[in-house]
């Protein structure tokens, strides 16, 4: 027979097994990327035990990803797990529009690259555990295993400091001017970054149209532009490696920056993309992609000779190809999902 003191310290038990048992595990999501370009992966909501078998699953067939992030944490040991997996594998990690903070934090910064976009906020706090009179204290063993996990991964001192010493209530957030004093290589990208990158694309722009353009100068403000994460730079300067001029002609340099502005759902740079491939390569696979693109291109371009280029590059990458490849073609085109989507696109005008 228990005592009443017994059967209540019993129910508190049952009570939390049931409640931890109830905790929905976060979303964890992969979209396909294709041979040009990365898978997505996307870790949405509170961390749990069985989450790091789940992304471990998912990852282990990713040659390449961008980990998109959006937790308000939860639990440590899964967390450091797939911050480990992500170091591994060479993964790209993101926090956009979105808050990643606690052990969600631990995750993005195990990124090959970080980034933290249009007003999105990564926050770290030490390792607590509560009282009975719900005051938290430091969990040194915690805190210990976060500084070791950190230290594996080649941070230094300060950062170490900065994850595990925080007030529990609050959080140290990553800003431009943190990630500089703790020497962490980070991207961040805000509306006033874009500004910027537009007014150096207009710049590029109006001097290729001067009788004798300087083509080194207008690579330079391309490839400030493209810095700053703006499509149109990265698409345009993919066209001077592609023609050498202003910088030394390399392909596949061109191809790398036409993906990237692809990524952010740039319609030039799908045609961009498609010629390059077309023209480039007989192998059906990358065919494929280059019709892929190509429909991407015609279906997005607005009316005009960009469109009508894509309209023949589509037609004659179907003589091409066998029908099944069309078919595929078709089939990844409807399926194409960019990275973020480009609000300021570019044109054959400087854009506004």
């Amino acid at each position: 027979m228990f005592s009443k003191k017994k059967f209540s310290a019993l129910l508190c038990i049952l009570i939390a097994v049931i409640y931890s048992n109830a905790v929905t595990a976060a979303e964890i999501i992969r979209t396909r990327g294709t041979k040009s370009s990365a898978d997505t992966i996307s870790i949405t909501g509170e961390i749990q035990l069985s989450d790091a078998d789940k992304f471990r699953d998912i990852a282990i067939t990713s040659k390449w990803a961008n980990v998109f992030l959006n937790s308000p944490g939860g639990r440590l040991t899964p967390a450091l797990e797939i911050g480990r997996i992500i170091r591994i594998k060479g993964f790209y990690t993101v926090v956009q529009k979105k808050r990643c903070v606690s052990s969600c934090a631990l995750i993005w910064i195990a990124g090959k690259k970080r980034s933290i976009l249009d007003h999105g906020s990564v926050g770290f706090h030490g390792v607590y555990m509560a009282e009975e009179d719900d005051k938290a204290f430091p969990d040194n063993v915690g805190n210990a295993r976060v500084g070791s996990y950190l230290t594996e991964m080649g941070f230094g001192n300060e950062i170490v400091t900065f994850a595990t010493v925080s007030d529990p209530d609050g959080f140290k957030w990553i800003t431009p001017s943190a990630a500089t004093s703790m020497n962490l290589p980070v991207t961040f990208v805000t509306d006033k970054d874009k500004s910027d990158a537009i007014v150096l694309f207009n710049k590029a722009i109006l001097e290729l149209r001067k009788d004798k353009p300087n083509y080194s100068a207008t690579a330079d403000l391309y490839r400030a532009s493209a810095d700053l994460g703006y499509a149109g730079g990265l698409n345009n300067l993919g066209d001077l490696y592609e023609d050498g001029k202003g910088v030394q002609k390399d392909k596949l340099a061109a191809v790398y920056y036409y993906t990237r502005a692809a990524e952010r759902g740039e319609p030039t740079a799908y045609l961009s993309l498609a010629t390059i491939l077309a023209d480039e390569s007989k192998d059906q696979e990358v065919l494929t992609e280059a019709l892929k693109f190509a429909i991407l291109a015609n279906e997005n371009l607005a009316k005009g000779i960009n469109r009508y280029n894509a309209n023949n590059t589509v037609n004659r990458l179907i003589s091409m190809v066998p029908k099944s490849a069309v078919t595929r073609a078709i089939k990844l085109a409807k399926e194409w999902n960019p990275l973020m989507q480009e609000k300021q696109l570019m044109g054959d005008k400087p854009v506004k």
